[in-house]
């Protein structure tokens, strides 16, 4: 089991990080003045409201509310558990942790599947470079011309084809074989209990994550009769769904090129990358998913499809299409030669042949007014129709409502329909099941306006804290998010902002985590006079709260007055001789 980490390790390890690393490391960053911005990653958005505060060290969405400090990033992005987002966190900085204890009925945690199919990938590279099986392997890519600074740019690989050797190789390393299930590297045999090597015999092409960390595998077959290509399966650390072959090379220059190009397939992606397109990803399928698509919109909002011309193809780029218009991504589709895919042509014809394709690339609009499939090819009126029916759903998925305007009239043009009445059959298509994308807006304030007001203040004027603690009491809080918001405030005392903003990122209480990154997020406003701004809140407070003990006494006052008579009351009001302008007691 993993241990608890000490205040002090967690935060040795906080104090060693740098929160815009860390997260420049899935997002892409833009300086804004003192802090960044991105595009929220837990939420649909078109304009960045991810804020990102170097100097506190902490990160905020105001379009969703979402908020914390690098650990708390970590738990929410990569899914992991605290003591994970520790470790994880702890080796970027180098910092020791204690030793983990052993326990073998927990669950394989991320690190030792990552760490896992680490060795696994070194076994198979080994495997590929001076092996006598592997001869198979390198002859291959040597007849493809992939040499072995290919292998190593893309961490090629050869599985033997022997039943266990990889098995036996990482249980030779003290690997549990609980924790090569869960990563996929082997399967239960015929026999209970027998386990044997997934991938056998076969050219092997590792999957890496964003951050250049081995999740899956995908294996070619030599052999004939078999699959071509197997890939490992959904484990807790690899979806083929939400993952691009090629991002973590691909990831940088598909931010400064501003566009990426998409191939289907392995050897699409390493061909185009040799021949200079180092901003291309592979689908790894025939189409893109919703996933691919949102991941892909985190490094740019411009792509160029290049997916095969056979009918398979086209449909799989009609696929891609609807889900990266629904992501708000700028889109163009290249047609390739018939029969070739990315890889053929580049590796019979060259660069330039590839060229001359990607300058021939078209608008998606273009793409898929000229497209004729199989099955439409019927009249031309009834075909149009049809097109125009296939283009409306995609227009109104759109998340740019400016972008689907402008389309809708280029539609307009193309099909000789009126615009008015092509914009009711969208608002129709969509109210059929296509629906119009809606942005979340920023969370209403939930709390008392002077109560809020006083711990902005507080937060902002840290060094004051001894002074607001003279001011206000907690108890005098209604809220009891602020309340408790107070009392951590002032029990944090000398030890420091760090560890007020530690025990708020790391609570359990999301409401006052986002409530707090807001306010450390926006950064210092210079007041005037911050302490007589505090007094005002406190004193409208103090006010709130007498004019409500007021109304409840009288409420009291008048249900006396209607059991037990008006002398009751005025024995009452005598008690709280403020009250009496205020009440009249019948009789009196």
């Amino acid at each position: 089991m993993l241990p608890k980490f000490s205040e002090d390790i967690i935060r040795e390890v906080l104090a060693k990080t740098d929160i815009v690393d860390v997260i420049s490391a899935h997002l892409p960053l833009r300086s804004s003045g003192k802090n960044y911005l991105a595009l929220c990653p837990f939420h649909s958005e078109k304009t960045p409201s991810f804020t990102i505060s170097p100097e506190k060290q902490i990160y905020h969405c105001f379009g969703c509310g979402e908020g914390g400090n690098a650990l708390t990033f970590l738990m929410k992005y990569e899914k992991l558990a605290f003591s994970e987002a520790v470790r994880y966190l702890a080796e970027r900085a180098g910092v020791i942790l204690p030793q983990r204890r052993q326990d073998k009925s927990a669950s394989p945690s991320r690190f030792d599947l990552f760490e896992a199919n680490r060795v696994a990938c070194e076994f198979y590279q080994k495997e590929l470079r001076s092996s006598s099986e592997g001869e198979k392997a390198r002859r291959y890519l040597k007849s493809r011309g992939f040499g072995e600074e290919v292998w190593d740019r893309f961490m090629l690989g050869y599985a033997p084809s022997a039943w266990e050797a990889l098995l036996r190789h990482l249980r030779g390393k003290g690997q549990p074989l609980s924790l090569l299930e869960s990563a996929g590297l082997v399967i239960p045999g015929r026999r209970p209990g027998v386990f044997h090597d997934r991938f056998r015999d076969r050219l092997m092409l590792p999957i890496l994550d964003a951050q250049g960390r081995v999740i899956g595998f995908g294996g070619r077959a030599f052999a004939e009769g078999e699959s071509k290509y197997i890939n490992s399966p959904t484990t807790p650390i690899y979806n083929k769904g939400e993952t691009l072959y090629g991002l973590n090379l691909a990831g940088k220059r598909i931010r400064e090129k501003g566009r990426a190009f998409i191939v289907e397939g392995y050897f699409d992606l390493i061909s185009m990358h040799l021949f200079g397109w180092e901003n291309t990803v592979a689908s790894l399928g025939t189409s893109l998913t919703n996933g691919q698509a949102y991941l892909l919109r985190r490094y740019s909002e411009g792509a160029i499809l290049l997916f095969d011309s056979d009918p398979a193809g086209l449909k799989a780029s009609l696929r891609s299409i609807e889900v990266l218009l629904e992501q708000g991504i700028s889109l163009r589709v290249a047609k390739l030669p018939p029969g070739h895919d990315p890889d053929s042509l580049l590796q019979s014809e060259g660069r330039s042949a590839m060229e001359e394709v990607i300058q021939r690339s078209q608008d998606w609009l273009d793409f898929m007014w000229e497209l004729r499939l199989e099955e439409e090819r019927e009249e031309e009126l009834r075909e149009e129709v049809q097109k125009v029916r296939r283009v409306l759903p995609l227009l109104a998925s759109m998340r740019d409502r400016l972008a689907a305007g402008k389309y809708l009239s280029r539609l307009a043009e193309k099909s000789g329909l009126r615009e008015d009445l092509l914009q009711q059959e969208m608002k129709e298509t969509a109210g059929r099941g296509m629906r119009f994308p809606t942005f979340s807006a920023p969370p209403s304030s939930p709390y008392p306006p002077e109560e809020r007001q006083a711990l902005e203040i507080a937060l902002i004027y840290p060094e004051k804290r001894e002074r607001w603690a003279q001011l206000l009491d907690p108890a005098e809080v209604s809220d009891p998010d602020l309340r408790r918001a107070f009392v951590l405030y002032f029990q944090s005392g000398s030890q420091g902002e760090e560890v007020l903003r530690q025990a708020i990122c790391q609570g359990s209480d999301e409401k006052l985590r986002s409530l707090c990154t807001a306010i450390w997020a926006k950064g210092r406003r210079d007041l005037e006079n911050e302490e007589a701004a505090f007094r005002d809140c406190v004193g409208k407070m103090r006010e709130k709260k007498e004019r409500s003990w007021r109304r409840e006494l009288r409420r009291k006052i008048q249900e006396v007055e209607r059991a037990r008579g008006p002398q009751e009351a005025l024995r009452l009001l005598s008690e709280h001789p403020s009250l009496k302008s205020k009440h009249r007691v019948e009789g009196s």
